[in-house]
């Protein structure tokens, strides 16, 4: 603004100085300049006033100046009209007048007090520009020292934290080895156990067999019913330990072995079902299987797929009541996958047991409040017979009866033919 005023306050200057000179020389030159000058005039004025139109005071001082400036615009016009005619003596003497010096005056007044304002302004907007930059040079260094604290209490915390993660996680490795080694001993122990007792529990089997089939039934009846029982007890024993080496496998994280040879599911399923109709029927039980196809030609180990399949109808016809009934179906899914479905009418299992099931010797806890002779190694067992073929073992039950759903991969199924 104080470059706009000096510029304003040139031009009145140069359009004076442009009448001094005409009225001296009568000169047309200093005549265009006196009007080019004046024309120049209001142009800068109204710079001004748009300059300073956002401060009150300095707009008043503003327009007051305008007025000021026009109507000595009016009093050059009047002037230069005035002593045109007149002799340049005559003419100075009238511009020397003083009614002509006390407009620049007050010109001069106006604009030095505009400038004055203006200074005053700039002073008071330094004092605001230091204030402001004390201000933030302060609200900077509470927000490092602050940030510096945070800083310091987060290095301090998460120092503990990794201490007491490091801590947490040596101790979780420390009892995942634990676990590995407590599972790897309990599978060295079964399969030993199994080793051990297998051949005794044939011994006695053999010699049991051979003491009810005698030709002259020299057994009394009594002695009869106590073999028959020891039979039956040894029998189980002795699927337990044939069944403890697998077990034992599986605890240890070992691979199964396969011995896989191309085998029709259809078969399987057929020969499972003949086994299990016979204690199905003594349990008062309706068995029925299905099959929408002619023959499954797969790649398996046939006699561990028998043993899931028996597994399942085992537990089913040992939760199945009497009257109650038991399906075994196979079907061919969309993803070329093969299913074996075993679905009862028993008592089901509650959800809060679907996995525990499938981990082995989980029964041993309620074995006896259930009255049921197992050790829970049946449903794992075929479970990990199940994962050694690259299929899968599933349990579903709504608390009215169980549907257990063995999935075998496409990758086994050779050809699947439609029934004739």
């Amino acid at each position: 603004m104080r470059y706009a005023l000096q510029d304003s306050l040139a031009l009145l200057i140069d359009a004076e100085s442009a009448q001094r000179g005409y009225l001296l020389t009568k000169s047309n030159t200093y005549l265009a300049a006196y009007f080019a000058s004046l024309s120049q005039l209001h142009s800068h004025i109204k710079d001004v006033q748009d300059l300073v139109s956002g401060n009150p005071t300095q707009h008043s001082h503003a327009q007051e100046l305008g007025r000021v400036i026009d109507a000595k615009i009016e009093e050059l016009k009047g002037d230069m009209s005035a002593i045109k005619d007149m002799d340049a003596a005559t003419a100075i003497e009238s511009y020397h007048s003083g009614e002509a010096h006390a407009t620049a005056n007050e010109i001069r007044t106006a604009v030095d007090k505009m400038i004055e304002e203006e200074e005053q302004l700039f002073e008071l907007r330094a004092i605001d520009m230091e204030n402001m930059t004390r201000l933030t040079v302060m609200l900077f260094v509470a927000l490092l020292v602050l940030f510096a604290g945070v800083m310091a209490g987060y290095f301090v915390l998460t120092n503990r934290n990794m201490a007491l993660r490091n801590s947490m996680m040596a101790k979780l490795v420390a009892a995942n080895a634990e676990t590995e080694r407590a599972d790897k001993f309990k599978g060295d122990l079964l399969n030993y156990l199994g080793r051990v007792l297998y051949e005794p529990l044939s011994r006695v089997t053999t010699s049991t067999d051979l003491l009810l089939l005698r030709a002259d039934n020299a057994l009394q009846e009594n002695d009869h019913k106590i073999v028959t029982e020891i039979r039956a007890n040894v029998r189980f024993l002795l699927s337990l330990a044939a069944n403890f080496p697998h077990i034992g496998r599986l605890q240890a994280g070992k691979a199964l072995q396969l011995e896989e040879d191309d085998i029709d599911l259809g078969d399987i399923v057929r020969d499972v079902a003949g086994i299990v109709a016979i204690p199905a029927a003594k349990a008062g039980i309706n068995l029925r299987h299905t099959l929408p196809f002619g023959r499954a030609l797969i790649r398996c180990d046939k006699q561990k797929l028998k043993q899931i399949l028996l597994n399942l109808l085992d537990n089913a016809v040992k939760h199945t009541p009497s009257g109650g009934s038991i399906e075994l179906s196979a079907a061919k899914i969309s993803t070329g996958d093969l299913t074996v479905t075993v679905q009862d009418t028993g008592s089901g299992i509650s959800p809060d047991r679907l996995r525990q099931v499938m981990i082995p010797f989980a029964q041993i806890e309620d074995m006896s409040a259930r009255g049921e002779q197992g050790i829970g190694l049946g449903l794992p067992m075929a479970l990990g017979f199940a994962q050694a073929h690259g299929g899968k073992l599933e349990l579903f039950s709504d608390g009215h009866g169980t549907t257990a759903v063995l999935t075998l991969p496409a990758s086994r199924v050779i050809r699947v033919f439609d029934l004739a």
